[in-house]
């Protein structure tokens, strides 16, 4: 059952039947997609699955073991807080997970889910400004270096970008 399965989506994959293979409403698609998580965004967006969406690329944009660069971390955060802003913009709910995958529940805590979900929606705004920030500096370091300003290479430790992201939290 699922090597057939598999193998359809494989073959729709191979055939540029992307949109058709996302609007398929399957929890095997699911696991399959997980692979490929641009494509599982999409199966979320699609089915309105607008949490799960958010919480994938937040948890991807964050995750700085992926290697993924600073261009594709504001990707995934745009696409996050797009996805949270269709979550606030719901009137019905039924989770209480929170967006961020380091997000929790403060002990006494009383926030309705609306509530709770605007805040995580300012929190990845929050995110993609200092992202934004983040992609000013590099771009005026890379241009110090190239118009010679510098004496050498810089190396840009992202460790100075997490740095830099806690210390404009505060």
């Amino acid at each position: 059952d699922d090597l057939l399965h598999n193998t359809l989506y494989a073959f729709m994959l191979s055939n540029d039947q992307v949109e058709r293979l996302i609007r398929i409403v399957s929890p095997k698609l699911e696991t399959y997609l997980a692979e490929n998580p641009d494509l599982l965004w999409r199966y979320f967006v699609v089915h309105q699955r607008h949490r799960d969406a958010a919480t994938l690329m937040t948890a991807r944009a964050m995750d700085v073991a992926s290697g993924l660069k600073l261009d594709d971390r504001i990707m995934c955060l745009t696409r996050a807080v797009n996805s949270a802003v269709a979550v606030v913009g719901e009137d019905n709910t039924n989770s209480n997970t929170p967006f961020l995958s380091t997000g929790q529940y403060l002990a006494g805590e009383s926030m309705n889910e609306r509530t709770l979900s605007s805040f995580h929606l300012k929190q990845l705004q929050e995110r993609l400004e200092v992202a934004g920030l983040q992609r000013q500096l590099l771009e005026a370091i890379i241009v110090e270096v190239r118009e010679g300003r510098c004496e050498k290479e810089v190396e840009i430790d992202l460790n100075f970008f997490e740095d830099l992201e806690h210390f404009l939290s505060l």
